[in-house]
């Protein structure tokens, strides 16, 4: 009876130690976005840092915006839908029956190529540098 226990506890811990294995330092080197959940008032557009988060013991990651990067906004967009299954054409987005939609009123964020995109719930988006620093508090970005 105890080895029956122990085999159907080990592949459950196994699960849920890969569940929680995606976090935020998981993006530094990667493709992948960390989606955070926030409202639409908690998003600044004024250039002060809106969300900021430890990553390593003396590192954080913050996101702010910053005006040169809306250039490039529907790229970025369309990088995380692509991430998600889906498939831009000129006109249309395609996907398949697995693919799933990135989350509304959430902050998809990717260190490595340092940005976030944010998907109101108006089904609009906002793009915004991400900067890894040493001090979480500063007011803004000079």
């Amino acid at each position: 009876m105890k080895k029956l226990i122990l085999l159907l506890f080990i592949p459950l811990v196994s699960f849920l130690g890969c569940a929680s294995a995606f976090n935020l330092e998981s993006t530094v080197n990667s493709k992948q976005w960390y989606p955070v959940e926030l409202r639409p008032s908690q998003i600044k557009y004024n250039g002060d840092y809106f969300y900021t988060k430890k990553l390593y013991n003396d590192e954080y990651v913050a996101v702010y915006y910053d005006e040169s990067i809306t250039e490039d906004a529907e790229f970025y967009n369309n990088k995380l839908w692509e991430s998600y299954g889906w498939t831009m054409g000129a006109e249309t987005m395609t996907a398949s029956a697995y693919a799933s939609s990135p989350k509304s009123s959430t902050l998809h964020i990717n260190v490595k190529s340092g940005v976030a995109v944010y998907l109101s719930p108006a089904t609009k988006y906002s793009v915004f540098k991400v900067i890894r620093t040493t001090s979480p508090f500063s007011d803004s970005v000079d």
